[in-house]
């Protein structure tokens, strides 16, 4: 046993040198990548999960981020969210937001418009029975509406709408972009380019066979195979489409598509695109010119250099609904944990070698003083026992299935007969004597009661039971969910322990920026305490250790490494 166990350590031990000779390697030859990292921006807005941001292409400094049921504005010089839309209790949750010289919000069946900022909304459009807004687009001085049923559009100062005839009609339209030449629109599995109703032209079709009815659920809403279309938004005709089987770009507005580099991008998890055009590039092809973000259900994603790298530094969720951009190079991720932003510019690849980050020497001290905190698979097991989706619980399930079939199916019967006769007469003659007889009572009784016990096995059982089938499916979304909890809890685990050692080795910190530190801190606690039924802060109370307490180092010390 002993012997078993040193292989094994032998073996772990190999495979994290490797993986240190390897980091080296790349590091030697200019794959360095130094990561930049998510900063919160939640305030103001109340609910926990962010659907869509969307930054005005007339005032870039106007950021507008939807939940479910309001729409907030903040000005870059603001400090926090301000809501200017909250929808009716009986309406469905916000489909889409269009920010131009004007505020387009779709809901489940009303599109509505603000020509005032947000002071003021007005019903535009009302969809017909069973029919739901899914996007909105102003361009080239129309509103273009997709629904379920299809395209729509009116002119600017008109009041009717009209629908899209040809090859886009009663197709449900998911997603709305355009550039300064054409629009674009897509389909379940297709995407189409038009200037108006006769000028429609079918540019990607993935051919699949699946149909929108059949992926269409009034919990989840309708599903696609195209998840995305975006344009670099200036005059060059850059079209990407992310799709479920990859993504795809074109230089010439789609009349030719190649597919965009995928490696280390989760391209069937995808939920949003968008492109900042990288100024001062040299090299005519767009797929150099253009760092391409993507928000995925696995984290956000950048294509900078041909090269996917997962921005993750900061954020505490993996689940990321929509991303944006803006003119000053700010990427903006709305999440089911809020709205995150970092700078562009902070992200820097390397592939020079003179210029490749060195390699430090890592202190240990800022770790040792969380010794006192759960280890990140003490949390990991907390999470799976809270959740109970431990993998020994499938086990059971197996082996309770497998003796089942020993034990046989018992049926028990029972029966009971009861009777009760009685019969008092009272008969007689009188003579002149005077005499009186009396007969004898007749009274019967009886009480039968019976059972019986029979025993039965099916055999076949053994070999093959029934349930095995249904436990099948139970793993399956026991993994999953195990999975997600996982990476959730693991997620926040250390994105609370890297705020911990920022907020000690920080240098004349202002009192402003220690309080929020220090409050996303307790709320990084209580997200996993959420994980952990509590079970996180019991445990780091129970050896009294203060989450935001500071540990001061030497800096003398630190200057000389």
């Amino acid at each position: 046993m002993k012997k078993e166990n040193g292989t094994k350590a032998e073996k772990i031990t190999f495979i994290a040198l490797s993986g240190l000779l390897i980091m080296v390697s790349l590091t030697n030859y200019g794959f360095a990548v130094k990561s930049p990292s998510w900063r919160i921006m939640n305030t103001g807005i109340k609910e926990p999960e962010v659907k869509h941001i969307q930054i005005n292409s007339s005032d870039t400094n106007q950021i507008y981020a939807a939940t479910k049921s309001h729409l907030y504005k903040k000005s870059t010089e603001e400090h926090s969210f301000k809501s200017i839309f909250n929808k009716s209790s009986t309406e469905s949750e916000i489909s889409a937001i269009y920010i131009s010289d004007s505020i387009l919000l779709a809901t489940g069946s009303k599109l509505y418009e603000s020509l005032d900022n947000g002071n003021s909304f007005k019903i535009i459009f009302i969809s017909q029975e069973n029919e739901k807004c899914l996007s909105v687009l102003k361009a080239n001085n129309s509103i273009f509406l997709g629904t379920t049923e299809g395209l729509y559009y009116k002119r600017e100062g008109q009041t009717t709408w009209n629908s899209f005839n040809g090859r886009i009609k009663s197709k449900p339209i998911y997603q709305l972009s355009s550039n300064q030449e054409y629009n674009f629109a897509s389909s379940f599995n297709s995407v189409f380019r038009f200037t108006s109703d006769a000028d429609v032209k079918e540019i990607l079709s993935l051919g699949l066979d699946q149909t929108p009815e059949e992926t269409i659920t009034e919990e989840e809403g309708p599903k696609a195979n195209i998840i995305d279309i975006t344009t670099t938004g200036d005059n060059s005709p850059v079209l990407y489409i992310a799709t479920n089987k990859g993504v795809y770009f074109s230089e010439d507005n789609g009349e030719h598509l190649k597919p965009l580099e995928t490696s280390g991008l989760p391209y069937s998890e995808i939920n949003s695109l968008s492109v900042i055009k990288s100024h001062g590039c040299n090299n005519t092809s767009a797929e150099f010119c253009a760092d391409v973000f993507a928000g995925t259900n696995r984290g956000a994603f950048i294509l900078k250099n041909k090269t996917w790298q997962q921005l993750y530094k900061g954020m505490s969720t993996n689940a990321i609904n929509e991303v944006a951009t803006d003119n000053e190079e700010n990427i903006y991720a709305a999440t089911n944990h809020g709205l995150f932003s970092l700078r562009v510019n902070e992200i820097t690849t390397n592939s020079n070698n003179s210029e490749a980050l060195p390699i430090k020497k890592i202190k240990s001290a800022p770790l040792k003083s969380f010794i006192a905190e759960p280890t990140i698979s003490q949390v990991q097991k907390m999470a799976i026992e809270y959740a109970e989706v431990h993998p020994n619980k499938i086990k059971e399930w197996r082996e309770g299935a497998r003796k089942k079939a020993w034990l046989p199916n018992v049926s028990l019967g029972l029966a009971q007969d009861k009777n009760r006769t009685i019969g008092d007469s009272v008969y007689g003659s009188y003579t002149s004597g005077g005499q009186q007889y009396v007969g004898p009572d007749d009274k019967t009784f009886y009480d039968n009661l019976g059972w019986d016990v029979s025993l039965s096995w099916d055999l076949g059982d053994i070999v093959w039971n029934s349930d095995q089938t249904s436990i099948d499916s139970r793993a399956k979304m026991m993994v999953e969910l195990r999975e997600d909890i996982l990476d959730q809890v693991t997620r926040l685990y250390f994105e609370r322990r890297r705020l911990q050692i920022e907020l000690q080795r920080a240098v004349d910190i202002d009192e402003i920026t220690q309080l929020d530190s220090q409050l996303r801190i307790e709320e990084l606690t209580a997200l996993i305490d959420a994980l952990t039924g509590g079970e996180f802060s019991k445990e780091t109370e129970n050896k009294e250790f203060t989450p935001t307490a500071a540990v001061k180092f030497d800096k003398k010390e630190d200057s000389n490494d």
